[in-house]
């Protein structure tokens, strides 16, 4: 799909998305950019050093919606099965960040 599409939308079912001002929105940004783009975390404190994050270091939060880039998947999809390995937590989110972080 990353030939198929410029933008990738992971959203819980709850969360409702107004599609013409996304769609605006993404107009303005460059799909060949490795981009994550969300509600910045920064996790729990007693968590940050068993996630391995660095003091200056998120990832976007899941709950509300995160965009990725077609040139985000292309770069992140290769380690994926390394990423999956290497877990740290049970959160999507806060393991996708750091997946994004150490090979984008």
């Amino acid at each position: 799909y990353v030939e198929r599409f410029d933008w990738f939308v992971r959203a819980d079912d709850d969360v409702y998305i107004k599609e013409d001002r996304l769609g605006r929105f993404l107009q303005s940004l460059d799909p060949r950019e490795p981009l994550a783009i969300g509600q910045p975390g920064f996790g729990r404190p007693e968590d940050r050093e068993a996630m391995r994050f660095d003091s200056k270091q998120n990832y976007c939060m899941g709950g509300t919606g995160v965009i990725f880039s077609k040139e985000t998947l292309r770069k992140v999809g290769p380690y994926i099965q390394w990423c999956l390995k290497n877990l740290y937590s049970i959160h999507d989110d806060v393991e996708f960040g750091r997946c994004f972080y150490n090979v984008a």
